[in-house]
C-alpha cells in the first residue's frame, strides 16, 4: 500500500522490479520495460514508477505531463527530477504538485521564490521547511500573513538568528511559543521570550532556560 492510497498486486509488482544486474546488462531492454509502465492505462503503475529514482529522465519527464494529479505528485517528489521537470510542474494547478517541488533537493532559488508567492499557505509552509531556502526567503515568510507559516520558519533550526530575533516580537504566542522548539534558539532570545507578556510561553521559556 502506498501513500496515496493504491496499491499493486504481486503481479504488477513483479513487472516493476527490474535487478541491477538486468539493467547493467541490457539497459535497452530495461528501456523498453519502463516505457510500456509509462505509457500504462493503470494510474496506480505509472504513479508507482514516478517515484523510481532510477528512471531515465526522459521517462520522468514524460511522467510530469501525465493527466493523473498524483502520479506528477510523485514526479515533483522524486529525488532524480532535474531543471527541465522542474519547469513543467512549477505551473502545475494541483497544490500537491508544488508542495513536493517546494520541499525538493533539486529545486533552485529562483523556483523557490516563485513559489514562496504563492497564494496556498501550504506551498509557503513547503518552502520554509526547504534547507536550500535563503535568508532572503525565510525573511520574507517570517512576515506572512499566515501565522502558520511564521510558524514554520520559528520551528526551522536554519533560520538566522536576526529572524529569530524578529518572531519573538511576533504578535500571535503560537509564533513565539514555536520558537521554544528551535534547536538554535540563542540566549538573547529566549531571554526575551521569558519575559513574553503570555504567561505559558513566558512559563515554557523559564523551563528551557533552566534545562540549558
Amino acid at each position: 500500500m502506498f501513500e496515496n492510497g493504491f496499491q499493486l498486486n504481486e503481479e504488477q509488482l513483479a513487472r516493476l522490479s527490474v535487478s541491477k544486474k538486468e539493467r547493467e546488462v541490457s539497459p535497452d531492454d530495461s528501456l523498453a520495460k519502463y516505457q510500456e509502465f509509462v505509457q500504462s492505462p493503470n494510474v496506480s503503475e505509472r504513479a508507482s514508477l514516478a517515484m523510481n529514482p532510477e528512471l531515465p529522465i526522459s521517462l520522468l519527464a514524460l511522467l510530469a505531463k501525465d493527466p493523473e494529479s498524483r502520479v506528477r505528485i510523485n514526479v515533483a517528489e522524486n529525488p532524480a527530477i532535474n531543471e527541465e521537470i522542474i519547469e513543467t510542474l512549477i505551473n502545475d494547478p494541483e497544490t500537491g504538485v508544488k508542495v513536493g517541488l517546494a520541499k525538493s533537493a533539486k529545486i533552485g532559488e529562483l523556483f523557490l521564490k516563485k513559489l514562496a508567492e504563492a497564494e496556498n499557505p501550504y506551498i509557503r509552509m513547503a518552502v520554509a521547511v526547504n534547507s536550500k531556502t535563503s535568508r532572503e526567503i525565510l525573511g520574507k515568510l517570517s512576515t506572512d500573513s499566515q501565522k502558520s507559516v511564521r510558524i514554520v520558519v520559528a520551528l526551522n533550526d536554519l533560520s538566522p538568528a536576526d529572524l529569530l530575533v524578529r518572531l519573538a516580537k511576533d504578535p500571535d504566542k503560537l509564533v513565539r511559543m514555536s520558537l521554544l522548539k528551535n534547536s538554535s534558539l540563542n540566549s538573547e532570545v529566549l531571554e526575551k521570550l521569558c519575559s513574553d507578556p503570555d504567561p505559558l510561553v513566558k512559563s515554557q521559556a523559564l523551563k528551557r532556560k533552566e534545562i540549558k
